[in-house]
């Protein structure tokens, strides 16, 4: 074997490689918790950032200017509130005085009264509507409003029920308005009534049996119930008769089964039947008192409203005919 073939020594190289227990600078790594945080790059300053800041600050100012005025109004309408109310609550808008208007037979006393209301109670508190249903519970009133005029008077405008006629029954005597309100009630005769009824001596007068105002026939109707159909149509008679036929009319009969009859001035005596086309049978008795000669005049029949008959007395003579 030559010398170059033999062997060379070998010579140990020192190692690249990386061990994992170590890193490259050849220290040994670190745990993770120990991780090294990374440096933060400062902010980059830039011309805008300070217009933001004063804006932001222009915003917060705003608004707590917004906030002062509203708390400043909040407690200027509640002094404004207790001042109204001071003022509302006080004497000086009390009831002082009631002005009342519209009355006929009621006086102002009775209104003042009946409204339920107290001078020298508080204006602001008083309460119209229950003031205006009591005055409406008289039977006499048909109708009343009411309003405040400041700083102490309430005004009261009434309207009076209208009386029509008078209802004659067993026990006593009943002042019916046109709207079929009982107005007044007396027991026996005319003369032991109200002085309210003596303006209303030239009233129709008419004689009933039956129930006059939902009650029974033997017991009084109270003033301020309404009458019955039967009565109601007593009434509409009474509104709707001519001068001419009211004139001639001393009283008027209803009987429970709902036929009429008139008894004229001179005691002769009118069918008209049911209350049934109460214009027309008018119209006919208005036509035959101006038409016909009412002497020795007995009857006249106006139950059939298109075809009215007269009957005289006997014995007695007559320019007029018989029959018509």
């Amino acid at each position: 074997m030559t010398e170059r073939t033999k062997e060379r020594p070998r010579v140990e190289r020192p190692s690249t490689k990386v061990d994992s227990k170590s890193n490259r600078s050849g220290q040994p790594p670190r745990a993770r918790g120990d991780r090294k945080t990374p440096k933060l790059r400062e902010p980059v300053r830039s011309e805008v950032e300070p217009v933001l800041v004063e804006r932001r600050k222009q915003i917060e100012l705003k608004g707590r200017e917004q906030r002062i005025r509203l708390f400043k109004g909040i407690a200027a309408a509640l002094v404004l509130t207790g001042v109204v109310a001071a003022a509302l609550f006080s004497p000086l808008l009390d009831i002082d005085r009631f002005q009342i208007s519209g009355l006929a037979t009621l006086t102002p006393s009775e209104i003042e009264a009946g409204s339920g209301l107290q001078r020298g109670s508080a204006m602001v508190s008083a309460d119209l509507s229950a003031a205006k249903a009591q005055i409406e519970s008289n039977p006499w009133v048909a109708n009343a409003s009411l309003k405040r005029s400041y700083p102490g008077t309430v005004q009261i405008a009434v309207t009076e029920e209208v009386p029509a006629l008078v209802l004659v029954g067993s026990r006593g005597r009943a002042l019916v308005s046109r709207n079929g309100r009982v107005l007044d009630y007396v027991e026996g005769t005319v003369g032991q009534a109200s002085a309210k009824w003596a303006a209303f001596g030239g009233l129709l007068e008419a004689t009933y049996e039956g129930r006059i105002a939902g009650d029974s026939p033997s017991a009084a109707p109270l003033p301020g119930r309404h009458v019955t159909r039967n009565v109601l149509e007593l009434v509409r008679l009474s509104t709707n008769m001519t001068p001419t036929v009211r004139a001639n009319v001393e009283k008027v009969e209803l009987r429970s089964s709902g036929s009429l009859d008139m008894i004229l001035s001179d005691s002769s005596k009118v069918l008209f039947g049911p209350t049934e086309e109460i214009t027309a049978k008018l119209m006919a008795v208005e036509a035959v008192l101006d038409q016909v000669d009412l002497e020795c005049l007995a009857r006249i029949d106006v139950r059939n409203a298109t075809r009215a008959t007269v009957t005289r007395k006997a014995n007695c003579s007559s320019k007029g005919s018989q029959g018509q």
